[in-house]
């Protein structure tokens, strides 16, 4: 929008797990004016245009770490609407997807570093995680988003998920909500996922 009037800014990150089922993160750089320096973020970013959430974060995804994924690989998991924390009296539109074999081999990181995690090594590297990863991955283990946020944070947003599969096998399923247990723990920085440049 233009002149003195509210603010929108969207964007849209994905969870990407490797060929071998770990987790790439984008360890961000330490440097003043982003947000979340330091931390471990997942990739994504900034609409551009009139192109939709999907084609963000295909074309930002591509950017991101050197690889082509096609958009029929992406799973939509979960958007945030609300407060945006980094853009003072802004609204943050991010949307949140999900893609599984990407070969580590061959990525080309143009932002960041390349941070692979196995699951079970979330809670070790919990104190590491942006508020942001942190609630992508409350949504992808079947916790929801007011469980990490918690109802004294919500600042009026509106955090939603994509539905469970009614095929989902029991398998996935069990592994999404035992993965970590900590994860769940309250923060109270929501920016839905999205990389901020600086």
């Amino acid at each position: 929008m233009t002149g003195s009037g509210p603010k929108i800014r969207e964007g849209a990150s994905a969870i990407l797990f490797s060929t071998d089922g770990r987790l790439l993160f984008q360890l961000r750089d330490n440097v003043p004016g982003i947000s979340d320096p330091g931390k471990l973020g997942f990739f994504g970013g900034g609409r551009e245009g009139d192109e939709s959430f999907l084609d963000c974060v295909v074309r930002e995804i591509h950017e991101e770490i050197g690889y082509f994924i096609s958009p029929e690989r992406f799973e939509f998991i979960g958007r945030y609407v609300g407060p945006d924390l980094w853009t003072p009296n802004s609204t943050l539109h991010a949307e949140l997807f999900l893609a599984r074999e990407v070969p580590i081999e061959g990525l080309t990181i143009s932002e960041g570093k390349l941070k692979v995690v196995a699951l079970h090594e979330l809670e070790r590297i919990h104190d590491s995680l942006a508020p942001p990863a942190e609630f992508a991955l409350g949504i992808f283990l079947g916790r929801g988003g007011m469980s990490l946020v918690g109802d004294d944070h919500d600042g009026g947003a509106l955090w939603s998920q994509t539905p469970r599969d009614e095929d989902s096998s029991a398998a996935d399923e069990s592994r999404r909500r035992t993965a970590i247990p900590s994860v769940s723990r309250p923060c109270t920085h929501k920016s839905g996922g999205v990389k901020h440049r600086g």
